[in-house]
């Protein structure tokens, strides 16, 4: 539907018309919550390029489109560039509106993010945990945009395998999110398979296996059963219920950060 949409707002109004901007940048969400990464980045890019033209570089819109581009480049392993751009926006943004600033945050949160799947994780934990403390003080404990940011500390945490702190800081979020949002919220569901995956590098099976089964019921419910997310929580629910003398569960267990960002 997206995808119609634009191609007809395209065909009527032209390339560069504001309405045929809008119809890309919503295609190439779309596309990225696919996991079709590399088609949305191609769309980023020829929309970065026109707001850029039409609103200039440090306009809102100009910003929100980068930091897209920049979480695409990220998740298609292109960490120089996602990196880059990233900083930018915060740069920008530091200028313009200070580093208290939500929107600064904003982009605090995704070039951190960017950062932890780069294999950077002390640098992301500094500036998530920056982040983090900013949200506490403006909105309070519960605000989704704390739990952001405290799901996304603990994130970092667990790739610099600080596996108690990440499980604790998990599992508040988790309570939280629970309370806050529901227990089959996708931010829940990530969370919850994210402390799956700390407790799992503990040495735990009981608990994790528990904990994804619950997420794999509300990733089917929420995503259906061949989505991207659905697939990855049930790889994983078989590894661990492998046991621990299996060939895969110890390979998993040796595996890079996987656990799951809230961008």
């Amino acid at each position: 539907m997206a995808r119609a949409a634009y191609d007809a707002d395209a065909a009527t109004f032209g390339m560069d018309h504001i309405r045929t901007d809008k119809r890309r940048h919503t295609l190439a969400a779309a596309l990225n919550h696919l996991g079709l990464h590399a088609e949305a980045v191609e769309l980023l890019r020829q929309t970065l390029a026109h707001r850029g033209r039409a609103l200039g570089e440090a306009h809102y819109f100009s910003l929100q489109t980068k930091i897209s581009l920049g979480m695409a480049l990220s998740h298609l392993g292109q960490h120089d560039e996602a990196i880059a751009l990233l900083r930018e926006t915060v740069d920008q943004r530091l200028r313009i509106l200070g580093p208290d600033h939500s929107l600064t945050l904003v982009s605090s949160n995704s070039l951190a993010n960017a950062l932890s799947g780069a294999g950077r994780y002390a640098e992301a934990a500094q500036i998530h945990q920056q982040t983090f403390e900013a949200r506490l003080a403006a909105f309070g404990p519960d605000d989704a945009s704390v739990l952001q940011s405290k799901n996304n500390l603990a994130r970092a945490l667990d790739g610099m395998r600080q596996y108690n702190e990440a499980a604790a800081m998990f599992r508040e979020t988790l309570r939280q999110r629970e309370s806050v949002l529901g227990p089959d919220h996708p931010r829940t569901l990530d969370t919850r398979q994210n402390l799956a995956r700390a407790l799992f590098h503990l040495g735990q099976q009981a608990e994790p296996a528990a904990l994804l089964r619950q997420t794999l019921e509300g990733r089917e419910r929420a995503f259906g059963p061949g989505h991207t997310a659905t697939l990855a929580t049930r790889e994983f629910l078989a590894t661990v219920e492998s046991g621990p003398t299996s060939g895969v569960f110890r390979r998993w267990r040796r595996r890079p950060d996987r656990a799951t960002p809230n961008p």
